[in-house]
């Protein structure tokens, strides 16, 4: 056996025989003659190669040990030796690539027993062998300084033990030899030790190396590489259309296409490798890409992000035009391309540009060639990028004009007022009245050249009713260069808002109005609907006639309005025409007498008016759609004697025509009867009223009036009866002449 001694590194081997020797001097020094005396004692050895490695033969030696040499090939081997001693066990010399070792001691020591045959000494030797271990530098043609490559490996059973260090410098390859075990496994690192931040020296191929014999020179390639973290973005708006980019590089010298996301993806790629990343996207056309401005594509030489920024562009066309033949600089526009702004100069056959999608671009205002008092100004100044299109801007060729005006009195015009028009920029504009004489807003304006021209117009104050006019309006002036286009041939008027009325209907024809406007009198006829006549300030106006034409004999259309007056303010006004016709009162007397002529009321331009009636007639104009009435009875009747009409003598005025009530001369007479015994009914009197056969019972009082026509007879029943008996009366006629009382006795 191997004893108290263990393989436990070179400094406690190194104790472990000190300590050992010391055990065998002690021993031996208690070892009394009679050991020795007794003779030699045999004692089995097995030496066992580990891991399965080559036979050796080993070397025994002390103790008169016999034979001196034994074989490690796993057999017991029986030798002689003194009893109680120690036989030192040594190992073959050293070769130049191979040795044995009891771990890490070149010999062990084995304790003979004092008598007899001893128990079996089992060893296990190792055989070591000494190999080679290169790094070489891949991708960069030389390694970095001061890293550390460290082979590890099983020496003396010991695993993971390190066997030898590389150092590099700024060489291509460097190299260590190491011993390690009979078929055991030695292992360089993946990378060295002391490498640069972000990058990395990967061994490519194999590292793991299981040897049976030395002088072997194992070599592992080492890239340098760079670490990157691949990614993409696209800024919105996206569109739609494209297909992410592919990564390209080369790891381990080795070309490698990845198709990259949204999402960061570390990839190694060698260093000093070129790589590239598409650009721009596919999907893109000639109208419409996905481009990114930074770096696509290189040498690489620094770890860090590929991380391309998209942007959806369309390829715009910018263009513009002038509104004459003239022929300034173009302009230069601005616009978005990627992060940033961009501009360019704009020539007249255009220029293309690729913008970002739904971004804003902007055209100047003015040209170049502008001055203080001409222009090319253009409306369209900023546009949005929503496709491939030509962007045209129109620029129009302008003139500051002053603006201003004169009136005929000197008066303001009303501030707010429009007072004339032009155009600007292709469309028309509106100038109006600022406050102070002659002030217009704008006071001075840019006004389109050429076809287009400066209109002042018939200036309409705010509140319709008041204006300053134009003998020609428009009046057009035409715009060629800077300069001050005044009108001074303003006229100050007023707004008559006239118009007539037809009271009781009719279609006579329209009564007219007569002013002065612009400084000549006109004529104009109203309307029935208000309408409002301008007429110089300072004038007259006067409308008529006062009896519209279309009137006659028997009908007209007569106003009693103001006809006329001065135009020094604004009047709103209706002529009242009413439609008459001629109307005879007349009446006829019935029964003789000579009564009054009977009051007559009527209606005349809307008001009653009253005339007397004659027996041939009275003839007044009356209202159409008015009534009349005649008085009834006659004035001077009374309570016993009346001339009176059987109807209320009334009516409506529709046409021309005579009316011709008849009043009858009538009395009031009391119609009584005395009866001589008894009760027969009461006699049922006949008579004439208003011309006509009346009735009436007679009253045995004065109870029963009647007003009859004078003259007429009155007629009493000769008979009268109670249904049994028949009372009679020899007076049956009275006449009356005279208001009475008619009282005929029956028996």
């Amino acid at each position: 056996m191997r004893g108290p001694c263990s393989p436990y590194g070179k400094l406690l081997a190194e104790l472990c025989v000190a300590a050992c020797l010391g055990l065998l001097f002690a021993v031996s020094a208690a070892s009394t003659p009679s050991v020795f005396a007794s003779g030699t004692v045999s004692i089995p050895i097995a030496v066992t190669v580990a891991n399965a490695g080559p036979a050796s033969v080993g070397t025994l030696s002390g103790c008169h040990v016999s034979p001196g040499t034994i074989s490690f090939d796993g057999v017991t081997h029986t030798v002689s030796a003194d009893p109680s001693c120690t036989i030192t066990l040594t190992v073959p010399a050293d070769g130049p690539v191979s040795r044995y070792r009891f771990g890490p001691l070149s010999s062990v020591l084995i304790r003979t027993c004092g008598s007899g045959i001893c128990g079996t000494a089992n060893e296990e030797v190792f055989s070591e062998l000494l190999n080679n271990y290169t790094v070489v530098a891949a991708a960069q043609p030389t390694f970095d300084a001061l890293m550390t490559y460290t082979a590890k490996g099983t020496l003396g059973s010991v695993s993971n033990v390190p066997l030898c260090v590389i150092t590099t410098q700024l060489g291509p390859s460097y190299s260590c030899a190491g011993w390690s075990d009979y078929g055991t496994t030695v292992v360089l690192p993946a990378t060295p030790f002391g490498q640069a931040f972000g990058t990395r020296w990967e061994y490519t191929a194999a590292r793991n190396f299981t040897d049976t014999t030395g002088g072997n020179v194992h070599t592992v390639v080492y890239y340098k590489q760079v670490r990157e973290y691949a990614s993409y973005v696209v800024f919105t708006p996206r569109g739609a259309g494209y297909t992410p980019p592919v990564f390209s590089y080369v790891s381990f010298g080795s070309p490698v296409q990845y198709n990259a996301t949204g999402r960061a993806s570390l990839k190694w790629v060698d260093y000093g490798s070129a790589w590239s990343i598409t650009n721009p996207l596919h999907g893109s056309a000639a109208a419409q890409r996905w481009s990114a401005n930074s770096v696509t594509g290189g040498t690489m030489t620094t770890w860090g992000r590929i991380r391309p920024s998209y942007y959806h562009q369309f390829n715009e066309t910018f263009a513009y035009s002038v509104s004459d033949a003239t022929t300034p600089h173009g302009p230069v526009v601005s616009y978005r391309s990627y992060a940033l702004g961009a501009t360019k100069y704009v020539p007249r056959s255009g220029v293309s540009e690729w913008a970002n999608a739904a971004s804003l671009g902007k055209f100047p205002g003015a040209l170049n060639d502008s001055t203080s008092t001409i222009r090319w100004a253009t409306p369209r100044l900023v546009y949005r990028v929503l496709g491939a299109a030509v962007l045209n801007s129109s620029y129009f060729h302008q003139s500051l004009v002053t603006l201003g005006y004169s009136t005929s009195d000197l008066s303001n015009i009303t501030s707010g007022t429009v007072l004339g028009s032009y155009f600007a920029m292709g469309n028309p504009s509106h100038f109006i009245l600022s406050n102070g004489t002659g002030g217009a807003a704008p006071s001075k304006a840019w006004i389109d050249e050429g076809i287009h021209k400066l209109q002042y117009q018939t200036a309409l104050s705010p509140s319709s009713n008041e204006r300053w006019a134009l003998a020609t309006s428009p009046d057009l002036k035409n715009v060629t260069s800077s300069a001050a286009l005044r009108e001074n041939g303003y006229v100050h008027q007023l707004g008559l808002a006239f118009s007539y009325a037809l009271v009781g209907g009719g279609n006579p024809l329209p009564p007219g109005l007569n002013c002065t406007s612009l400084g000549s009198p006109v004529a104009r006829n109203l309307t029935l609907a208000v309408h409002t006549y301008f007429c110089d300030k300072g004038g007259t106006w006067s409308v008529g006639p006062p009896i519209l034409s279309g009137s006659g004999v028997s009908a007209r259309w007569e106003t009693t309005s103001l006809l006329s007056g001065p135009v020094n303010g604004t009047i709103t006004k209706v002529f009242q025409y009413q439609h008459q016709v001629l109307m005879v009162f007349a009446f006829t007397v019935v029964d003789g007498g000579n009564p009054a002529n009977p009051s007559v009321v009527y209606y005349q331009f809307g008001a009653a008016s009253g005339a007397s009636a004659t027996p041939s007639g009275v003839s007044v104009w009356a209202d159409v759609g008015s009534s009349y009435a005649y008085s009834n009875p006659s004035a001077d009747s009374n309570g016993l004697e009346r001339w009176a009409s059987a109807t209320a003598a009334t009516g409506t005025v529709t046409v021309a025509a005579t009316v011709n009530p008849s009043y009858y001369h009538q009395y009031l007479d009391v119609l009584q009867y005395t009866v001589s015994g008894g009760s027969p009914g009461a006699p049922l009197v006949s008579f004439t009223k208003f011309g006509s056969a009346a009735t009436q019972h007679a009253a045995l009082d004065t109870s029963s009036e009647a007003w009859i026509d004078a003259g007429t007879t009155v007629t009493y029943p000769a008979s009268i009866t109670d249904g049994m008996s028949t009372w009679t009366t020899a007076t049956t006629t009275f006449t009356s002449a005279l208001s009475a009382t008619f009282d005929p006795t029956y028996s």
